[in-house]
């Protein structure tokens, strides 16, 4: 992979521009979530990043990220997501209800198909669910906010094709109804991320970036701005994905 191609392939990359926070959205196969930045606080330091860090089974795991996992009840209706859906499911399946029941892990189109449910609908609901908890945490911490103030980062695999990125842009605008069933959230019946606050991100180009932007960080730590360059033109560098599903 070469620097020359990485800042063409991000150069059109100009949403955030216009918006006061910029909030990523990755759906892994086997763990999920959400990260975000302040435009004004980015310009002053690219690396200064917040994320949800307390996902939790109610029991002992505290993680940085939350399973993918999606659990749709009898009538199709989104029910929970992550560790809830995990301990939803197991409860089901103790008291012999969890008939009927969809239940989605490690995000697999096979499993998908097996169980009769729209890909779709499962990928809509799974970013649906991340977008509504950061919207949440987000206000309980600067008060009121406007989606219209936010760009949206939603990241691909690199291995998927045109077709599946048309896929992921559609998932992030679907719209369509469901029934929460956890109180926490005040949920909008609207899924939607619009088109013009959405960008799609491969992910070895934007783990490329950071680390770029990481080694100029470290650089200037050390005093040695003036004579950085990161990366040559033309260099070429090898990312390594030692993810849960894809890799």
């Amino acid at each position: 992979m070469s620097h020359s191609r990485i800042r063409r392939g991000m150069s059109g990359y100009k949403g955030y521009e216009t918006k006061k926070i910029v909030a990523a959205i990755d759906i892994g196969t086997t763990y999920s979530a959400y990260a975000y930045s302040f435009t004004d606080e980015y310009l002053k330091d690219p690396q200064k990043i917040y994320a949800n860090q307390d996902w939790t089974d109610g029991i002992v795991l505290i993680t940085v990220k939350a399973p993918t996992v999606v659990l749709f009840d009898s009538k199709g209706n989104f029910h929970s997501f992550g560790y809830e859906a995990e301990k939803n499911y197991a409860r089901l399946s103790e008291l012999d209800k969890h008939r009927g029941w969809k239940y989605f892990r490690r995000f697999l189109a096979g499993s998908m198909k097996k169980q009769r449910m729209p890909a779709i609908n499962v990928f809509s609901a799974a970013i649906k669910y991340l977008k509504d908890h950061f919207m949440k945490r987000l206000k309980d911490r600067i008060g009121d906010v406007r989606e219209t103030d936010i760009h949206w980062v939603l990241t691909v695999p690199a291995i998927r094709h045109d077709g599946a990125k048309q896929f992921m842009k559609e998932a992030a605008n679907k719209n369509f109804s469901w029934r929460n069933q956890v109180a926490y959230f005040s949920i909008n019946p609207q899924a939607g991320i619009p088109e013009d606050q959405l960008t799609l991100a491969l992910e070895p180009e934007a783990a490329a970036i950071y680390c770029e932007e990481l080694f100029i960080s470290k650089a200037k730590e050390q005093g040695q701005e003036a004579q950085l360059q990161s990366f040559s033109p033309g260099a070429q560098f090898m990312v390594l994905d030692l993810g849960g599903g894809c890799c």
